[in-house]
């Protein structure tokens, strides 16, 4: 029998020292041999790295240094609080590349109410403490390129107006709001039927008269 043993996290080191057979039901004798040949895991990544940012002009600035397992949660932080014109405006991700970030990491990046293209952003060593490993590789891609639709804010409601024939009104008597029926305090336009000169009023009677005069048929 020959078993083939697959390290799916880089480690540093050997896997497995020494082999043993621990036997059941088996009679026969059993020796082990390790092949002559033994191949190491490669090196884990370690180390930190930056973000490249570019702006529509080619401006180029510089994310913080992240670890290389950099939890995504502060990954988009580090692009914003050093990234020119970026705070509030990225929203990243794990692409999910690898399952272990000693092998590898991928991470998307998706830009939000900017309306020019960006440039080219750039996966980079850290000058302080950088990358380390074998053969350490970087890919860049755009997997959606910058279109010619633009987005526009919601119109806020007090630049929005409509005709209505029947309008809404506010009315205060002594600065306290009026409870209208039906809490609809509509307010008709319509011609007037006259118009009041003056009046009296008996106290004895409680009686008040109006003294005016009608308004032509044809008025408006």
């Amino acid at each position: 029998m020959v078993y083939n043993v697959t390290l799916m996290k880089l480690i540093d080191g050997k896997s497995v020292q020494s082999v043993f057979v621990s036997k059941t039901t088996t009679k026969s004798t059993i020796k082990v041999e390790l092949p002559l040949k033994v191949q190491v895991s490669s090196k884990p990544i370690s180390g930190k790295f930056r973000v490249k940012c570019r702006d529509s002009l080619g401006q180029e600035s510089f994310s913080e240094a992240a670890n290389y397992n950099e939890h995504n949660i502060w990954f988009d932080t580090k692009i914003m609080n050093n990234c020119t014109g970026l705070y509030d405006r990225i929203e990243t991700w794990d692409a999910n590349t690898h399952a272990y970030k000693e092998n590898g990491r991928g991470n998307y990046i998706y830009f939000k109410g900017i309306n020019e293209d960006p440039g080219q952003f750039e996966i980079v060593s850290d000058w302080n403490t950088p990358l380390q490993g074998d053969n350490i590789t970087f890919v860049h891609e755009t997997t959606r390129p910058y279109g010619t639709n633009l987005f526009y804010d919601p119109v806020p409601f007090e630049m929005l107006k409509t005709y209505d024939t029947i309008p809404q009104i506010v009315l205060t008597v002594n600065d306290l709001p009026v409870v209208c029926h039906n809490i609809s305090c509509g307010f008709n336009y319509t011609e007037p039927a006259g118009e009041i000169a003056s009046f009296t009023f008996d106290t004895a009677t409680n009686k008040l008269t109006l003294i005016g005069t009608a308004m032509p048929s044809n008025s408006s």
